[in-house]
């Protein structure tokens, strides 16, 4: 009846059966044992049948698939017994994936990351509700704000453009919490619904490191799937048979988030940026305002105390206004545009502050880890243990980045005006102030140049 853990048999010399004894001796002299008839016969008959040039080595995982929890790709008959927890999005791929695993009767879930985009979620959840399935919306936002002040703190922009990596930290945090939820709701295989097969193993990888428990099921690698959906139009085609209120292939809510939007240039014909005013409709007159860092990490934005959300959402709206962190960059011949104004204003204004709170050879190793991290990020490995080890050092070396900057903002610009930082031996800019000649070195402003 299992409730029992553990028993124990006490016998004397006399009254121990011959099983016993042959398995204790089995355990004595490390000598294999097989006790059941059947398995006995099975194994004499492999003998006479194969020889070891006969038989391919495979994984052990390959014999015993339930202790690995591994699950064949080539039909959803071992889903009927579990609990499918699936991630999705507005896309078409989530869609038709969604209602494709339904129709096969399985307990499906879908869940979904809130993750600071703009878009309605009710309308995703009426939609799927509509068709038998249920949704869970998880409030990504908090963590979302502070992947990016991380970001922002190490400066992790890609080399010789200001272009943040809005997507990579879209998807790095949805792994993230999308998976934790799934476990919290005690799911036992869980999914995601992107056809790339980069976004399939990056997945699969996130799942194996935060809930080696769970089963992952990839949906794009199973035949059934794609043979009935060998293009774009054949999943298009089913999702509207069911009345599902998609057009075609809809921006994925991690490239479109409270980062900012990145996209590829060809698909906005238009030319209307979808996040920031054009240049030519920004105001006139500028904008001043006033930054606080504490260790790398903005605490105001004049002189009104704010955590990580409330400052990215303040800083997305000014820098919106005057069209700041606009930049297009060429990725494998392909046009990309990027839009990330509160992560580039602010950034902008921790710039000030490193310049001033790091020294020389602090600046060169901030640098360097800095470049690490971005190029990490650009390959998809922001969970590897080397991007984590340089976010540590960075974060050390951002310890005394503290004191308030401020900024002009005026048509796509953020202009330096004054800073508090305290400066450090050696920084960048207290070696361009004076010169090894010098008589006179000037102060903090008590006295001016003038008045000298």
């Amino acid at each position: 009846d299992k409730t029992k853990d553990f028993l124990l048999r006490r016998m004397k010399q006399s009254e121990a059966p011959p099983s016993y004894w042959i398995r204790r001796l089995a355990v004595d002299f490390a000598a294999p044992l097989i006790t059941e008839s059947n398995i006995a016969q099975l194994f004499c008959e492999a003998f006479v049948r194969y020889t070891p040039a006969d038989i391919e080595i495979e994984p052990f995982d390959h014999y015993v698939p339930k202790i690995f929890r591994k699950l064949e790709n080539n039909n959803c008959t071992l889903l009927h017994r579990n609990k499918v927890g699936l991630c999705v999005d507005y896309d078409v791929d989530s869609v038709a994936l969604a209602l494709r695993l339904k129709q096969e009767s399985l307990h499906v879930t879908c869940f979904h990351g809130d993750l600071g985009q703009a878009r309605d979620v009710q309308t995703l959840r009426d939609s799927l509700e509509k068709n038998a399935l249920g949704i869970q919306v998880v409030d990504l936002r908090d963590d979302m704000a502070n992947t990016c002040f991380d970001i922002i703190t190490a400066a992790a922009a890609l080399e010789g453009q200001f272009m943040w990596q809005v997507g990579v930290i879209g998807r790095d945090v949805l792994r993230r919490g999308i998976i934790r939820a799934m476990r919290e709701a005690k799911m036992t295989v869980i999914a995601q619904a992107s056809s790339k097969n980069s976004r399939e193993m990056q997945f699969e990888r996130y799942a194996k490191t935060l809930a080696p428990e769970l089963a992952v099921y990839t949906p794009w690698r199973d035949k059934r799937n794609l043979e009935d959906f060998q293009t774009l139009e054949a999943k298009l085609n089913f999702v509207q048979k069911h009345h599902f209120p998609i057009d075609g292939p809809q921006v994925n809510s991690t490239n479109q988030n409270l980062a900012g939007a990145l996209y590829k240039s060809a698909e906005n014909a238009s030319g209307k940026l979808r996040v920031c005013q054009p240049l030519d409709q920004c105001p006139n007159e500028p904008e001043f305002v006033s930054l606080t860092f504490r260790e790398g990490r903005c605490v105001e934005i004049n002189n009104g105390a704010v955590g990580p959300l409330q400052a990215m959402r303040i800083a997305n709206e000014l820098g919106r206004r005057h069209g700041l962190g606009v930049s297009t960059i060429a990725d494998d011949g392909v046009s990309k545009t990027c839009e990330a104004p509160g992560m580039a204003l602010l950034a902008r204004g921790l710039k000030f502050i490193y310049d001033e709170t790091l020294d020389k050879s602090s600046l060169e190793a901030f640098r360097n880890y800095s470049t690490h991290v971005a190029k990490q990020m650009a390959a998809g490995n922001f969970a590897e243990m080397s991007t984590k080890s340089a976010m540590v050092a960075i974060k050390f070396l951002s310890a005394n980045a503290n004191g308030t900057v401020n900024l002009e903002l005026h048509k796509g610009e953020a202009i330096f005006l004054h800073t508090n930082a305290t400066r450090a031996m050696g920084s960048s800019t207290s070696v361009a102030i004076g010169g090894a000649d010098d008589v006179f070195t000037p102060g903090d402003g008590t006295f001016t140049d003038f008045e000298w």
